[in-house]
């Protein structure tokens, strides 16, 4: 976490999806600007992967809180200035599972009736992957390592949760080759993101695949899954692609859980993000917060 803010809204740090993830639990909106965009110090050792971005009640405020947050600081040499005007028109391609990805019923549903508004409003929707491989691996390499490294790092003796000892023990297993070549697979998933912004200005998916679960578990129980990112898949993709993505919720579940989108965007076209958020944010305001006097 990077610190609060006054009000509802908070800034954290993102490596894989920790802005957007809670947000989509939550039925907040969440930010991950493209990287630079809000300097990080002291840098993180999981390089690109991490990224700092805001939490609050609305798209406006997200985009009020980037603007505070993106001002230069000399000490990270990856930022980058605030960007322009959104696009327009928005060329928007829709993406139910990336190919591959097993999406709930319910979620999946809402987020298809989103789409549909969008259609609606007169936005040109066009249902296209991007067929990139499936990254899973290399953020493997990138994430073990680098926790490996924090942990080790900051030595102690204390007694670690059981995930985290495994995370660190597989990261330790990793050769410099498996790290570089996955580094390799992160700029070529960059390249392959920049090359579909050519034809498509937005990507929209769901934000996670699943409704939200117990805390206290890493994987929903009965699930079979055996780690976190098995049901994370739309999420930590765009940490390696370095490129805006947003959580902005859409409704509830049957349970009354809620339920999100991802909008993700070309690299620096955080303002078109915004903007499309903010639109479906309009269309869809099933979980719309009343705004307090100033």
């Amino acid at each position: 976490m990077r610190g609060a803010s006054a009000g509802h809204s908070v800034s954290a740090s993102s490596a894989a999806g920790s802005v957007r993830i809670p947000a989509a639990f939550c039925g907040v909106v969440g930010f991950k600007p493209t990287h630079g965009r809000i300097p990080m110090h002291p840098p993180s050792v999981l390089g690109t992967l991490a990224h700092a971005g805001p939490m609050a009640r609305s798209v406006a405020d997200v985009a009020a809180l980037t603007d505070l947050l993106a001002a230069r600081d000399h000490r990270d040499p990856s930022w980058t200035p605030t960007i322009g005007e959104p696009a327009d028109p928005v060329r928007i391609a829709f993406s139910p599972a990336l190919g591959r990805v097993d999406v709930q019923p319910e979620i999946a549903s809402l987020v298809a009736d989103t789409v549909a508004a969008l259609a609606e409003a007169g936005l040109p929707v066009e249902e296209a992957d991007p067929d990139f491989p499936d990254p899973a691996r290399a953020f493997d390499v990138l994430w073990s390592v680098g926790v490996a490294h924090i942990v080790r790092r900051y030595g102690g003796t204390e007694p670690l949760d059981p995930g985290l000892q495994r995370l660190i023990e597989r990261g330790a297993r990793h050769s410099t080759a498996d790290y570089l070549d996955a580094q390799s697979e992160l700029a070529a998933l960059g390249v392959a993101m920049g090359e579909f912004h050519t034809r498509f200005d937005v990507l929209i998916t769901p934000a996670v695949p699943i409704k939200p679960f117990a805390a206290g578990y890493d994987v929903p129980p009965g699930s079979g899954l055996t780690d976190w990112p098995q049901w994370t898949p739309f999420t930590y993709p765009f940490n390696m692609s370095r490129q805006p993505a947003l959580s902005v919720p859409v409704g509830l579940t049957s349970r009354g859980l809620p339920a999100g989108v991802q909008i993700a965007g070309a690299r620096h076209a955080d303002s078109t993000v915004l903007a499309v958020g903010a639109l479906i944010e309009k269309l869809r305001p099933a979980l719309s917060y009343p705004q307090e006097d100033a």
